[in-house]
């Protein structure tokens, strides 16, 4: 099928080469991480300085520890190495002053901020803080050629880190004195820790900016301290000091936040009394949400007059961003009021703005917001143009309200607002999405109507609203028509009807549409691939579709985590664990982020193959990789938990994902009963329903059946009736499952009757029998000897179907064996091979079996090697049938070939088998 193609390489990924070692997968992670060297030097690579290398003998002294330093000042990371060498091998003592200070200026003068930082906490702790450090550095600058005010900046704020508030205060005094200015962030930094040690007052030592007194301000309003706030402003006003508008409204809305909103009056006064100070948008972000959640109204109007009458004009930008915070703030009608006064005093802003603050609202999903202010717009200005319907229609549109988008859609009309295009693809796109693809098409009519020419846009939606309600034909056709028109169709098209085609099983034609893309120029796209890869996976051709994957790479397509979980599911409905497993891995190392279905996909597929230990790998596997379990993920641990018996175990799971936060569904609750009933627990199976049904969660079919099942395992027939009756009664839906459970059950226990009343049932309720349900009934028939009625199911289902499969067969052949009438057992095995049925080792077997009755030996060695001829594995019964049969008749040494074949095949002889031999041979 990928004969056309022309491909580059052979696919590099190996997926059926050699056995994988489950092992390696146990943390895949590991094969990611690296080993990170210890940095002791804090970004500085790590290595054993060693002096010799550097240095002479000579230097190597306690006194000239400050020469070498000098030395070594262009190589700060040997000068360090060298600093911290001398005081391992010479003490505390052979570091002077002076070599403290030579070391921190050849560190900050190369931004090593750190270590620096470091050999200051040293040298403070050491007792070098009884010397006047701001003094001893002064002497460096000339020699070591750094920066005065980074130097100086530095110490203040290692004092300030220490805590040694008064100390940084008076490095930062002292550098203003000698005329040096003090960087913004040891202010900011300093001024902080006053605050948090309540010494406020010491701000004052600082500096006069106005940036330090905002962070003072800010840290006081976010300690909740507003009174020392407003306190440090009034002493501001009183030393000349303006703090500006944003400090200003920071302080307000602090006020606000921290305390009861208050008189009006007072709130506002917080600002404008002072002299020079003007309220501005910001103002009113910070104040009106309050005055309205307070229920003041009407001093907000005012005061939102106030201010906007103080105003000159207002920016686009400005007006976005203040109605944009008021909506955050849940403040819709400060944020109307606002708009609506801006409107009546400056006739702005206008629609385009307006638009742009509309779109902000709809990209949040604002919806409620955003039809509010349309109506503003309608009503008071400025005029929605079609771009504002077209923005409101779209937002109703992607979150399913289609009804008031076309409404909305009807009220354009009626103010003579002309739909464009644009307008036309939105509604249309809509409806498909829902599947009302026939109004749809209406619409499209109507733009025809109205003069205006459809594009590939619209017809792309139509298309694809027929793929999503299944409908491919239609789509065909509508594809046809955007032909006929001169529409080009793009690649979103042709993935739709590629797609659609591969939803229905018709691969072959989705591939021809590949083809024409590629013929035509276009570039598929990775849903192009993902959908043809899909469709592959789902007819089975899982090697067809990791050629289609190696290509999809090779032309330049990056794989995305969607059509890596289609491959992996692909390889595990096929039971190809072991590569589904390498194909992951290779996803990660390529770089692909594994999502929780990927690791769901691996687990459900271990299951299925009857690998739960290997699931359970997996599961552990989830949050080493930043991962967390869902319901899914839990009900299938919980499931292969209980196939390994360990339903304690499996309950603390269940329990656990209810503490985590996760409400199971019916399947979760279904695993775990299910696990309780084939271990013959099923009043254990009963409490986990109940407690099913507490939680109000009704139970589906399928729990039932699972309980039906356990009752009639537990021979519980009265039990079994209520039951049934009860899922009756409670709605639940009867499916073929529940009654092949109840046929199964009653021809178990003996009572067939009983099974063919509800066989009968089945059939009065318009519900076809299956396979399962007319092989239960043949093999129930065969067991009593009933042949003429197991006969009369099976060419029934020739004539009608379902047609009989190996297992109804298999079951006839052994009853008529069992019935000694091997020669219609024989021919029910002819009309079975012409029938392209192939027999399995079972129908060998009970061949064998009714062979080995008459006597015919012969026959009988001829059939079992027939068996072999088709490479059917005979296991320990079929060995012993054949066996025994040599025995009895006195042929011991074809006994004893027989069973040194059987032991050589790799099949360990049961007890039955050992001691017929002991008995007839005595081996």
């Amino acid at each position: 099928m990928l004969s056309s193609f022309k491909v580059h390489r052979k696919p590099s990924l190996h997926l059926v080469s050699s056995a994988f070692n489950l092992s390696f997968y146990k943390n895949p992670i590991d094969r990611f991480s690296k080993t990170e060297g210890k940095d002791t030097l804090n970004g500085l690579p790590e290595s054993k300085f060693d002096p010799f290398d550097h240095l002479s003998a000579a230097e190597l002294q306690p006194k000239n520890v400050d020469s070498t330093l000098y030395r070594l000042r262009s190589e700060p990371i040997s000068a360090l190495r060298f600093f911290e060498w001398s005081e391992r091998h010479f003490g505390h003592s052979s570091h002077t002053t002076s070599s403290y200070c030579s070391i921190i200026h050849i560190l900050l003068r190369r931004g090593l901020l750190e270590p620096a930082g470091r050999v200051v906490d040293r040298m403070i702790q050491c007792g070098k803080e009884d010397c006047d450090i701001f003094d001893a550095l002064s002497s460096g600058f000339g020699e070591y050629g750094s920066n005065p005010g980074a130097v100086y900046g530095f110490l203040a704020a290692c004092y300030a880190r220490l805590g040694m508030i008064d100390e940084a205060v008076s490095i930062v005094g002292r550098m203003q004195e000698v005329g040096i200015c003090p960087p913004d962030d040891t202010l900011k930094m300093v001024a902080a820790l006053a605050v948090e040690n309540d010494r406020v007052g010491l701000i004052w030592k600082l500096s006069s900016r106005q940036s330090i007194f905002e962070v003072v301000i800010d840290k006081l309003l976010r300690k909740g301290d507003v009174k020392k706030a407003r306190e440090l402003l009034d002493e501001m006003e009183k030393r000349g000091c303006k703090l500006s508008m944003t400090a200003d409204n920071a302080l307000i809305e602090g006020r606000l936040k921290y305390s009861q909103a208050g008189d009006v009056k007072k709130l506002v006064s917080l600002a404008s009394n002072r002299k020079g100070t003007k309220h501005n948008l910001e103002t009113l972000s910070a104040v009106v949400p309050v005055l309205y959640r307070s229920g003041q109204a009407s001093e907000a109007g005012k005061l939102i007059g106030e201010v906007l009458r103080e105003m000159v004009n207002v920016s686009s930008e400005d007006y976005c961003r203040i109605i944009d915070r008021l909506c955050k703030e849940g403040c819709l009608s400060g944020a109307l009021e606002i708009h609506k006064k801006l409107f009546e005093r400056f006739r702005a802003p206008d629609i385009i703005a307006c638009n742009k603050m509309l779109g902000r609202l709809c990209n949040r999903n604002d919806i409620g917001a955003a039809h509010r202010f349309f109506l503003a717009f309608a009503e008071g200005g400025p005029l929605p143009s079609v771009v504002t319907y077209s923005i409101v229609i779209r937002a109703y549109c992607e979150v399913g309200k289609l009804e008031e988008a076309l409404e909305l859609y009807n009220v354009m009309l009626q103010r003579n607002v002309a739909p464009d295009l644009v307008v036309y693809s939105i509604l249309l796109n809509g409806l498909c999405k829902l599947g009302r693809v026939r109004d749809g098409c209406l619409l499209v009519g109507v733009a025809l109507v109205k003069g205006l020419k459809p594009d590939v846009v619209m017809y792309s939606s139509v298309i694809d609203g027929f793929v999503k309600i299944g409908n491919v034909e239609k789509a065909f056709e509508f594809y046809t028509q955007t032909l006929k028109v001169g529409i080009v169709p793009n690649i979103v098209t042709y993935s739709t009807l590629i797609d659609g085609l591969c939803e229905k099983g018709r691969v072959v034609e989705a591939f021809g549409f590949f083809c024409r893309i590629v013929k035509i120029g276009l570039e598929p796209s990775i849903l192009t691939y993902s959908s043809l890869i899909e469709g592959l996976c789902n007819s089975r051709n899982i090697s067809e579709a990791l050629e289609m994957y190696q290509h999809m790479v090779l032309e330049g397509h990056n794989p995305d985590s969607v059509v890596v979980g289609i491959l992996i599911n692909g390889l595990s409905n096929e039971g190809l664990m072991k590569d589904a497993i390498r194909f992951f891995l290779k996803a990660m190392d390529a770089g692909i982020e594994p999502n929780i279905v990927m690791f769901n996909t691996l687990m459900e597929g271990f299951c299925r193959v009857g690998k739960s230990e290997d699931a359970l790998k997996i599961f552990k596997q989830i949050q080493s990789n930043n991962l967390f379990p869902d319901v899914i993920t839990y009900t299938m641990i919980m499931k292969a938990i209980a196939d390994k018996k360990e339903l304690k175990l499996a309950l603390n799971i269940f329990f656990q994902m209810i503490k985590r936060g996760f409400f199971p569904d019916a399947v979760s609750y279904c695993a775990l009963i299910d696990g309780f009933c084939k271990q013959k627990k099923i009043a254990d199976g009963y409490k986990v329903f109940d407690m099913m049904m507490r939680t109000g969660l009704l139970p589906d079919t399928t729990t039932y059946n699972v309980l039906l099942n356990g009752l009639f395992k537990e021979g519980r027939l009265e039990e079994v009736s209520h039951l049934f009756n009860q899922l009756n009664k409670r709605g639940a839906k009867v499916d073929v499952i529940t009654y092949n459970t109840m046929i199964n059950g009653y021809c178990c226990a003996n009572k067939l009757d009983e099974a063919l009343k509800f066989y009968e049932e089945m059939k009065t309720k318009s519900m076809e029998p299956s396979i399962v349900t007319l092989t239960i009934l043949t093999d129930a028939f065969c067991k009593r000897r009933k042949m003429d009625e197991a006969l009369q199911i099976l060419n029934g289902m020739l004539e009608k179907g379902p047609l009989p499969n190996v297992v109804t067969y298999s079951c006839l052949i052994d009853g008529y064996c069992k019935a000694q009438d091997i020669q219609s057992a024989y021919d029910l095995h002819d009309q079975m091979v012409e029938g392209t049925v192939s027999p399995n080792i079972i129908t060998y077997s009970s061949l064998v079996h009714g062979f080995c009755q008459e006597g015919r030996l012969e026959e009988a060695s001829l059939v079992f090697q027939c068996a072999l001829e088709k490479d059917l594995m005979p296991d320990a019964v079929a060995y012993g049938i054949l066996l025994h049969a040599y025995c009895k008749a006195g042929k011991l040494s074809e006994a004893l070939m027989l069973y040194h074949r059987m032991v050589d095949s790799g099949v360990t002889p049961d007890s039955f088998i050992r001691s017929m031999l002991a008995e007839y041979i005595g081996a």
